[in-house]
């Protein structure tokens, strides 16, 4: 991720230089980005590849691009699901109550359905 201060230049407040590098696995890859209210980063994707599930994946940042550790049980910022055998996240949103919604779909490799979850803003399952 790069930050940009309003006249183009890099955002050296964000990362120490203004660029963000987020280390992912061969498995895994990021669709689509949101900035909540307070500024931190919501970033989802996919983990996981065939034949092994392929999975939603949530992952939050602060302001300063490093990951939001107070977002996941794991304290690693990341919170993943699995619907079916194959779970691909294409879009995440912020509602006014500041709840996270991901959308994409999810099945098998011959048939799939739209699939939605919405997080609370800890990272939890909004049941």
């Amino acid at each position: 991720m790069v930050r940009f201060n309003t006249n183009g230049s890099l955002d050296t407040t964000f990362d120490g230089d203004g660029i963000a590098i987020l280390v992912l696995a061969d498995s895994q890859s990021i669709s689509d980005i949101a900035i909540q209210p307070d500024g931190k980063i919501i970033a989802g994707g996919t983990t996981g590849e065939n034949p092994n599930p392929i999975d939603f994946m949530v992952v939050r940042f602060n302001t300063n691009g490093s990951p939001d550790a107070s977002f996941s049980p794991t304290g690693i910022g990341v919170i993943t699901t699995s619907f079916d055998t194959f779970d691909l996240l294409t879009s995440v949103a912020i509602q006014t109550d500041d709840k996270i919604v991901a959308g994409g779909y999810s099945g098998t490799f011959s048939s799939a359905d739209f699939s939605l979850i919405r997080l609370n803003t800890t990272g939890s399952f909004d049941t």
